[in-house]
């Protein structure tokens, strides 16, 4: 039942062409001027390293690492993880610094990484 779940989330919520997860389809929250159609919403920081966290416990390492990746890639200059990205840009949008939530994640994702794919 997870593995579906996952499934559905990766085909409904994945953020195409930027990347990352969007909370759920039509998220309307803290959106920027464009064209969403077939965008479900901002990509979190958070949403994807819960799925990056659910393919490490999986031991589907390469595809944890692709999704930490891309968290890399929209960190700010100085480090700091966003709330959410703008999924036409991949810039910031709305809280940055420092919001716990995202690194929270981020560490335990990355504990988990060294744990599950040492």
């Amino acid at each position: 039942m997870l593995e579906s779940s996952v499934k559905v989330i990766m085909d409904r919520l994945w953020v195409k062409p930027i990347g990352g997860i969007a909370r759920y389809e039509g998220d309307y929250y803290q959106r920027v001027p464009g064209d969403y159609s077939g965008v479900p919403g901002n990509p979190w920081i958070i949403t994807t390293l819960w799925v990056a966290q659910y393919y490490m416990a999986k031991g589907d390492c390469y595809r944890a690492k692709e999704l930490m990746d891309w968290v890399n890639k929209v960190k700010t200059p100085t480090n700091l993880l966003p709330e959410q990205v703008d999924p036409f840009k991949g810039l910031p949008v709305s809280v940055t610094p420092p919001l716990v939530w995202s690194h929270a994640e981020y560490l335990r994702a990355y504990i988990m990484r060294r744990k599950h794919c040492a």
